[in-house]
C-alpha cells in the first residue's frame, strides 16, 4: 500500500528454488549462524558430532527449501557446536571438568615440530632436548638447555616460549604419566 509500511501479499509460492549462493539485493542469505541455530538440536547429545555438513545441506533443503554449499554447512555445524559447548579455547581455559589437572605438551609432537623447524635437530641437539625433557632435577634440565643454547640459540628461545612447565619433567607441576590414555605417543 503506497505511502505506508504495510503491504499486501497477492501471491504466495511456498517452493523456494533460488540458491542462497546467489547474491542479489532482493535475495536474503542464510548465514552460517542461522544454519547453526536450525540444526543445533541435532547436537544436544554431547557425543553426537556425526551430523555431517552434507546431511545438513540435505535436511535444510528438505525442511526449508534452502540450498547452500558445503563450506556454509560446515560453518553452520561449527556455529551450532560453539553455541552449545562454547569455544574450544574457552573450554580449555575454563578447565571445569578436571580442575586439578595439569596440561602438558606431548614430547613426541614437540620433537616433530623441532625437526620440521630446525634442520640441525638431530644428533647432539636431539639428545640434549630428550635429556632436558626427561630430567627430574632442575640442575640437569638447565645443563641440557645451556647445551641447546650453545648450538642453536633460536631453538632454545623456541623451547622457552613453548613453556617448560608443559613439556619438561623438572618443571611440570602435575603427575605427567599417572593417567591412562589412548595416546601411546605421549608416553
Amino acid at each position: 500500500m503506497k505511502g505506508s509500511e504495510l503491504f499486501v501479499v497477492k501471491r504466495f509460492d511456498d517452493v523456494h528454488t533460488c540458491s542462497i549462493e546467489i547474491v542479489q539485493g532482493h535475495h536474503r542469505q542464510a548465514k552460517s549462524w542461522m544454519i547453526g541455530e536450525c540444526v543445533k538440536a541435532k547436537y544436544l547429545n554431547p557425543t553426537n558430532t556425526l551430523y555431517r555438513p552434507s546431511e545438513i545441506m540435505r535436511d535444510m533443503q528438505a525442511e526449508f527449501g534452502v540450498s547452500f554449499n558445503y563450506l556454509r554447512a560446515w560453518r553452520g555445524k561449527e556455529a551450532a557446536l560453539t553455541s552449545l559447548r562454547g569455544d574450544d579455547a574457552e573450554s580449555y581455559k575454563a578447565n571445569l571438568v578436571y580442575p586439578d589437572a595439569a596440561f602438558g605438551i606431548c614430547i613426541q609432537h614437540l620433537a616433530a615440530n623441532l625437526k620440521t623447524r630446525y634442520k640441525d635437530f638431530k644428533g647432539p641437539l636431539k639428545t640434549y632436548f630428550d635429556d632436558a625433557s626427561r630430567s627430574y632435577l632442575l640442575s640437569e634440565y638447565h645443563r641440557h638447555m645451556e647445551s641447546i643454547r650453545g648450538r642453536n640459540p633460536d631453538m632454545h628461545r623456541y623451547l622457552l616460549q613453548a613453556d617448560p612447565i608443559k613439556w619438561s619433567r623438572a618443571y611440570f607441576n602435575g603427575w605427567r604419566y599417572a593417567i591412562m590414555t589412548t595416546n601411546i605417543a605421549g608416553h
